[in-house]
């Protein structure tokens, strides 16, 4: 409290409380003690004063207490009979920051109407699906902005990025961030603008993108050093996130003839074979249940096709033959086909023993025993040539 200006109202007020004011003469009431301040309407608590006066003793009021005061002495200089009295340009300013302040105040945290009330699901769609005035209902229905207003329109507008922007130098915080998260989580186009705009809009985004490919594009020839995310590995989540976004898509023939065209001609670098073997060793595999080879997971459906079909025997193309070689792994033997059946259920396996492969000295393949000496010949006359 200022007790300065508390002394001054009190003064204002005893020079007024005795006089005679002609019955001619516009007063009103005025609370000594304003009730905002706990003051009664008892007649002790009450006194004539001319308008100007009356816009005087508020004024002094709201130099004296501020707070509840200030929004009291912002109403009164925007209704009438008041409007006429001018504040000074420094008063007003110290006036008008005072009541945002007091706001401010008033309304945040606990005090708001709504704090910890929530909106039913009912309310936010009826909030969303609200048609917008439109002909006659609108606000603006008739009104013709100026040529000037069309003009600022036209122009350039004032930018609100990096320092401009009113957010600029703050955080979202943790909570904040999920609560943003929750929100938009399942928030389609057509449950927000309705299918016909979301169409609409589509259309939209569509032949914009139309018109930014190639050179127009702001990315294009950005490759290197010059991309803006050089140098900036994706986290494990980012990488499993673009993965499963990619599952079950398959490109059209015409992406693919594209995508054909622009890497023809084109060799990856060594570093890029060794990227991709080491990314091959690390895929997952699956065990065949025929052969117990270990295959990669987008190519066990074609082995194991594969694989059964080799594994059952075709009884009646065997039964043409005079005989038929079966193994136990460790002996083989010809026999009758009529026989290989029963020998089957027994553990011995059509076909020969399988032989283990040695490795070539010179590239290092795996071949049969049969074949590698004819494999370290080649390799011999390709040195003397």
């Amino acid at each position: 409290m200022d007790y300065k200006h508390y002394n001054r109202y009190i003064d204002f007020i005893y020079s007024r409380r005795y006089r005679i004011i002609s019955n001619k003469t516009l007063v009103v009431k005025h609370h000594i003690i304003p009730r905002s301040l706990n003051g009664t309407d008892d007649n002790g608590n009450l006194i004539k004063l001319m308008i100007r006066e009356h816009y005087i003793a508020h004024m002094i009021l709201w130099k004296t207490f501020q707070g509840p005061m200030t929004t009291a002495f912002w109403f009164m200089t925007h209704i009438a009979p008041y409007k006429n009295m001018v504040l000074s340009s420094r008063q007003y300013q110290v006036l008008k920051l005072d009541q945002r302040k007091n706001q401010s105040d008033r309304m945040s945290g606990s005090k708001h109407p709504l704090y910890g009330k929530h909106r039913s699901e009912e309310t936010k769609r009826k909030m969303k699906n609200r048609p917008y005035p439109k002909g006659c209902e609108s606000p603006l229905y008739g009104r013709k902005a100026s040529e000037e207003t069309k003009k600022k329109l036209r122009g350039p507008r004032i930018s609100i990025s990096g320092s401009n922007n009113y957010f600029y130098g703050h955080h979202h915080t943790e909570e904040t961030k999920s609560k943003i998260s929750k929100s938009n989580k399942g928030q389609t186009w057509d449950i927000i603008h309705g299918k016909e705009r979301a169409d609409q809009l589509r259309k939209q985004m569509s032949k914009k993108n139309k018109q930014q490919t190639g050179e127009k594009n702001s990315m294009y020839g950005r490759t290197g050093k010059s991309h803006p995310r050089y140098g900036i590995p994706h986290s494990e989540e980012s990488k499993k996130k673009i993965s499963e976004a990619h599952i079950g898509k398959v490109a059209t023939k015409e992406t693919r003839e594209k995508m054909s065209k622009a890497l023809k001609g084109k060799k990856r670098s060594e570093e890029s074979i060794l990227n991709y073997k080491k990314a091959a060793n690390n895929r997952p595999t699956i065990e065949c249940p025929i052969c117990n080879r270990k295959i990669t997971n987008p190519n066990f459906k074609k082995h194991y096709n594969s694989c059964r079909k080799k594994s059952e025997t075709d009884w009646d193309s065997l039964y043409k033959k005079q005989s038929v070689m079966i193994n136990n792994g460790n002996i083989r033997k010809w026999i009758n086909p009529k026989d290989a059946k029963a020998m089957i259920k027994d553990g011995w396996k059509i076909g020969s023993i399988p032989v283990a492969k040695k490795p070539c000295p010179y590239c290092g393949r795996k071949l049969d025993p049969g074949n590698l000496s004819k494999h370290i010949k080649r390799h011999e006359k390709e040195m003397v040539a």
